[in-house]
């Protein structure tokens, strides 16, 4: 056999595929046929190039037999016959028999917070409740920080994340004092799951000057103070919870590990385009482009940069944080001299020739600006680009606006009556007094003249932008300012501006948003605190600054206004926002993806990770079923929605807890069904929110020309949809692949079933590690022992600088087996030598240990079973053969070898022999 020729069949080796297309048939003529990378068939491939309305028929979903690709891109879809005559199978350098098991297009996150999910896996304390953690109460969370507080350093910093006080058997937020009690001498910072909350102990408070002797901080909107006056520990929203955020020693881990981390986590779910929907490009940028060269990031990455992020300087006062640096980074020009959005002007607000969402950001020269106290900018460098980047990995999302608050924290803004269970709240807490309601008080991120002012400047320069609206009053404020933006601009259009989360979207705000303001009922359902063209109750234009409401209509119709739904929030919360923060009219509605369907408004998913993880499977269910999951506090369970199929249907509901009111508060609110199906649940990961970025062009579907990025799934998910809806979650992810290059998993009939391995992002805290070359070793020259079936083989060169021992990592799968049946060798040289495994303490060469990929932090015991084809991670320092090549740094080789004494993993039936 040629060199060529092995290299090329090592290649599918790697890939884990089973056909060497070129050995198996040889080569053909050139002139007669155009080569390709790889060709997939023999699977059910959908190619979600549906709309929504195509889509109402689940059983009639587009499909193909057969995807080729080359360079990375989509090269042709079709039929296996066309394929064959194409001459693909006798050309292709890797055939991937799919085995019958399913191929989509690569998931696309819709709204998310990446990388943020590595770092708390890796470096904070987990205080969420089920289904997503072990916590029930103040005294589970006093355990665990006691715990932590005891085995580091005093004055060490100490961070939780993911508490939710509306989990938890005591039903409130802890306190300074309960964390006093457990950790008196460490500042600790507990954040709560919603992300726009935290709580901080005594020590953590004095070190950000929140105290009586600092009246200034300690009255910041959103600092809870007790009955004493002092701060009580929570900080509401982004003033508040930045006075500690933002302090010079506050944490900052091992950003290149969070990040390898989180794009395990993204890869393992399916997902292929990851989301930066807070983005600060100056810190952000770097990150990811040192990731791209470092090999820790293979995921494409939309960025969404701040648009405004108001924080309390030093020297008191608001300003604006990122903005400004962001617009300046992209091409902005400054045309102003001020930094606030409640100024009279806004800095660098002119965008001609500024770059635009949707392009390609992966190698633009981005400078980084700074301003000096007396508002003076200066230009403080370039944001650096590593060496040769690909392109295509990294793009310009919409511009974020953070309106509102959290639901679930009740700083979302809510209309008249406000939340169904006020709480200790009282009518004197309503925000900026009747008609709205905010149970914390003043914590708006940015006031509603703010939003429109930002509003106007983004859509006047064409730009897009995606707002953060919760409540329905945030919602309500958000369209009557777009209203004016397009009224104002209207030669603008396709702007796609989103609204983010969308949860409380009541019905007339969907039809605003796709211009079909005659269907407005402004006296139905709950309309209470309307505004923009229907502030006076009833249609307006001169209010939005139109001519006449069907110019109007046109203006917002061609914008093709998007809502991007937190559709999880409908199982993991369901049953509290009905008897809680919304009541069961308004819960029934939450999430209104059956409206946006019915006027052909253009809708995606996200799980917001870090809020909750990343799973597009699991808003696919919900999206489908509209069930919610058990708590600690309800069995779950309930449909969350209505029943009607009428969208004029109305049920009358209570409006307020009765427990809570002299007499019952009614309310009329829409009775309408939101469940849709599979199919369009499915558009709503892939394709629709590519568009919403304004990439559909370069991802989200399988067609020509497109990226080759794919997720295999072990089984058919509108077949499971139809059998039994409540296992769409689980169906495992076998394989995601990044430009035609799998970035995870194994794909259908793989012989090798540990993964490639990487430098390890658990462990390494004094080593630094480059990769240089790994290569498969099928054909080892170690022998294997009786009884022992090979999982892997790998040979490794990587440059190493410090002093710790290089640790290394490997997916691998289960196969009903106890951990002590695995087998891991090491040849250094002509010595071969088996690891020993360690379940504590730190990796030193020749140790190796295997953790669940949920929590790679915790080592398995030796007698632990790993279940079927469920995901694992072998952790290994392999030492090896060192060649220094400087003072702290050295060369290493070494040749790796993973077996079992058990049964081969069967990876859904495919593997060979198994």
């Amino acid at each position: 056999m040629s060199i060529s020729l092995l290299r090329s069949c090592l290649v599918c080796i790697l890939a884990g595929v089973v056909v060497c297309a070129t050995a198996r048939f040889g080569a053909s003529p050139a002139s007669a046929e155009v080569p390709v990378d790889t060709l997939y068939y023999n699977g059910v491939i959908y190619t979600m190039t549906e709309t929504p309305r195509e889509a109402a028929n689940a059983d009639a979903p587009r499909t193909v037999e057969a995807v080729a690709a080359r360079g990375g891109r989509i090269l042709f879809t079709g039929t296996a016959e066309e394929a064959r005559k194409r001459g693909y199978f006798r050309t292709a350098r890797r055939v991937v028999d799919l085995k019958g098991k399913s191929m989509l297009p690569g998931f696309v996150d819709g709204h998310g917070h990446f990388p943020e999910q590595g770092q708390y896996d890796l470096y904070e304390i987990n205080l969420n409740s089920f289904p997503l953690g072990a916590m029930s109460s103040i005294e589970d969370y006093q355990r665990v920080l006691g715990a932590r507080c005891a085995a580091v350093r005093p004055g060490e910093w100490v961070i939780g994340w993911g508490y939710d006080d509306s989990s938890i058997t005591d039903r409130r937020h802890p306190t300074r004092e309960d964390i006093d009690a457990v950790c008196p001498d460490n500042p600790v910072y507990l954040r709560h799951i919603s992300g726009h909350m935290g709580v901080a102990n005594s020590q953590a408070l004095e070190q950000a000057g929140i105290t009586p002797a600092n009246p200034e901080k300690l009255h910041t909107e959103g600092v809870v103070r007790d009955t004493q006056g002092r701060a009580a520990g929570l900080l509401m929203e982004t003033r508040a919870m930045g006075l500690v955020t933002s302090l010079p020693d506050f944490p900052v881990p091992d950003p290149l590990k969070s990040l390898a981390r989180a794009s395990h986590v993204y890869a393992a779910a399916g997902v292929t385009t990851a989301d930066q929907g807070a983005s600060m490009l100056s810190a952000h940028l770097p990150l990811f482009r040192n990731g791209l060269a470092r090999k820790a990031l293979p995921l494409r990455v939309v960025l969404h940069p701040l648009a405004v992020y108001e924080l309390v300087s030093p020297g008191g006062g608001v300003i604006d944080a990122a903005g400004w640096m962001n617009r300046a980074a992209l091409g902005w020009r400054d045309a102003a001299s001020r930094s606030s959005s409640e100024g009279d002007e806004l800095r660098f607000s002119d965008a001609s020739g500024a770059v635009k969402s949707g392009e390609d950001i992966t190698r633009l020269p981005v400078r980084i600006y700074g301003m000096d106290a007396r508002g003076e900018v200066r230009l403080e460098g370039e944001v650096p680009i590593p060496g040769e980047l690909p392109s295509g990995m990294l793009f310009l999302g919409a511009w974020k606006l953070l309106f509102d608050g959290s639901p679930q924290g009740y700083t979302a803004w809510l209309k008249a009556p406000g939340y169904y269970d006020w709480g200790t709240y009282t009518a004197a807490d309503s925000f900026d007094g009747a008609p709205f309601f905010n149970g914390a008080r003043g914590t708006l991120n940015i006031s509603p003249a703010g939003l429109e002012r930002l509003l106007a400047l983004y859509h006047r320069a064409g730009q897009s932008t995606e707002t953060h609206v919760n409540g329905n009053a945030s919602a309500e404020a958000w369209i009557a300012a777009m209203e004016k933006a397009v009224s104002a601009a209207p030669d603008v259009a396709d702007t796609r501006h989103t609204a983010i989360h969308a949860q409380m979207l009541e019905l007339q705000h969907i039809q605003r948003m796709t211009g079909n303001y005659g269907a407005v009922e402004t006296d139905a359902c709950l309309y209470t605190g309307l505004e923009g063209a229907f502030g006076g109750g009833s249609p307006d234009p001169d209010a939005a600054g139109a001519a006449d409401i069907e110019e109007l209509a046109g203006l917002m119709k061609k914008q093709h206004l998007f809502s991007s739904y937190f559709i999880d929030h409908v199982y993991f919360w369901g049953d509290r926002h009905r008897n809680i923060f919304m009541g069961p009219g308004r819960a029934n509605n939450m999430s209104p993806v059956g409206w946006s369907i019915y006027y052909d408004q253009p809708y995606g998913f996200h799980s917001d990770t870090f809020v909750t993880p990343i799973h597009p499977l699991r808003s696919v269910q919900t999206a489908v079923t509209r069930l919610s999951a058990p708590t600690p506090l309800s069995g779950g369970g309930t449909l969350i929605s209505g029943t009607g199929r009428d969208i004029r249907a109305t049920v009358e509901l209570p409006a307020r807890d009765p427990a809570q009111t002299e007499r019952p508060e009614m309310g009329v609110f829409p009775d309408y069904d939101q469940r849709i199906n599979a199919l369009q649940a499915l558009l709503g990961v892939t394709r629709l929110p590519a568009w919403q970025n304004k990439l559909d062009d370069r991802i989200g579907s399988l067609r020509e020309g497109l990226a080759a990025d794919f997720v295999i799934l072990e089984e058919d998910p509108l077949r499971v949809a139809r059998e039994d809806p409540q296992r769409l979650a689980s169906i495992r992810v076998m394989a995601t692949v990044v430009g035609d290059r799998p970035v995870y998993g194994f794909l259908p009939g793989a012989s090798m079933l540990a993964g490639v391995p990487s430098p390890s992002y658990v462990g390494n805290e004094d080593t630094e590690i480059t990769l240089l070359s790994v290569s498969a070793a099928p054909d080892s020259g170690m022998a294997l022992q009786g009884g022992e079936r090979l999982l892997g083989a790998y040979v490794l060169r990587v440059e190493s600088r410090g002093g710790g021992d290089a640790v290394f990592q490997m997916d691998m799968l289960g196969n009903g087996c106890p951990v002590n049946a695995l087998r891991l060798y090491r040849r250094i040289g002509e010595k071969v030598e088996p690891f020993v495994y360690a379940e504590k303490g730190p990796l030193r060469s020749g140790m190796f240990r295997a953790a669940s990929l949920r929590e790679p932090a915790r080592a398995l015991t030796p007698d632990e079973m790993l279940r079927e084809d469920a995901p694992y991670i072998v952790f290994f320092a392999p030492g090896g053969e060192r060649n220094r090549t400087g003072e702290s740094s050295a060369e290493i080789a070494a040749e790796v070898l993973l077996t079992t004494t058990g049964s081969l993993p069967g990876n859904g039936g495919t593997t060979p022999g198994a």
